[in-house]
């Protein structure tokens, strides 16, 4: 469910940012922004904000300000989670809590795919 997790968090954030760009540049920009998100690095808070930040720094603030630190530790520990099993690593962690992670990442899913509009 962690992998599951992470997964969710890297395609929500490349097709919120290609939708809002698809919206408002030309078909030369969307395909330079689409290739950049391929490599686009592990989806922590930071990175994601940075990204949008990128686009849109009105976005990236009302995003930030809705982030509280449940939903920004959530994000990070689906992130590093994921890292540590890639790695080969022990993730101890329980389904309820992987499961408060998921939820809580998809309250910033959403807040960012609204403000992303």
């Amino acid at each position: 469910m962690t992998i599951w997790a992470s997964g969710y968090l890297e395609a929500m954030c490349r097709a919120a940012v290609l939708e809002y760009t698809r919206k408002r540049a030309q078909p030369k920009v969307v395909h330079f922004v689409s290739q950049s998100l391929d490599r686009l690095p592990n989806p922590s808070m930071d990175n994601i904000l940075n990204l949008v930040r990128r686009l849109d720094s009105d976005v990236a603030n009302d995003l930030d300000s809705f982030v509280d630190d449940s939903i920004k530790d959530s994000v990070n520990s689906i992130v590093g989670l994921r890292n540590r099993i890639a790695h080969g690593r022990f993730a101890n962690i329980s389904i309820g809590q992987i499961t408060e992670y998921f939820d809580n990442a998809r309250k910033f899913a959403r807040k960012m795919e609204e403000l992303l509009q």
